[in-house]
């Protein structure tokens, strides 16, 4: 987590954590959770971790499917909120 982050974390009431639909974010989302727990025991004990967005997701692809079918089962906070992914209208012209 970086200074302005850190930072903007010790002033905020909540915490939504956004969930990229990729090996890498899985990998880092318990390290990411477990920072926002240890800032909240150190500096900001008001700090409520809302839960975690899902981005970049696309129904058609079963591996997104079932990355949060993962999340959910191992009892994490995943809102019902998802940012899907955009297709790209470029030409190339």
């Amino acid at each position: 987590m970086n200074f302005y982050a850190f930072n903007a974390l010790i002033a905020a009431d909540a915490v939504l954590i956004l969930f990229d639909c990729d090996t890498l974010a899985r990998h880092a989302l318990n390290q990411v959770r477990t920072q926002v727990a240890d800032l909240k025991t150190d500096q900001n004990e008001s700090l409520v971790d809302e839960g975690i967005v899902i981005n970049h997701y696309s129904s058609a692809t079963g591996f997104h499917q079932k990355l949060v079918e993962e999340l959910i089962a191992e009892g994490l906070p995943v809102l019902r909120l998802f940012a899907h992914r955009q297709q790209s209208t470029h030409t190339g012209l």
